[in-house]
């Protein structure tokens, strides 16, 4: 999870360039299909994939990455 808070940030740093913004794309779908806990509410610590097998914890991740993401889109943004 943690990865794709940081890689969506550096996409946002570089959305101005096509294939950044496109990347960004491709993760935010991946993360709202795969990451987004929509039962708890906030990012799940692995995959649905992987928390069926391992039981994920109800805990939110550390929210580091996140604020950091949220930082980025709030300074990216015109």
């Amino acid at each position: 999870w943690w990865q794709q808070a940081e890689g969506m940030k550096a996409f946002l740093a570089a959305a101005h360039r096509p294939d950044m913004a496109r990347r960004y794309q491709e993760t935010l779908e991946l993360v709202d299909k795969e990451i987004l806990d929509r039962d708890n509410g906030g990012w799940r610590f692995g995959t649905k994939e992987t928390c069926a097998r391992t039981a994920c914890s109800m805990t939110q991740p550390d929210p580091y990455h996140l604020v950091g993401l949220d930082w980025m889109a709030l300074s990216t943004k015109q």
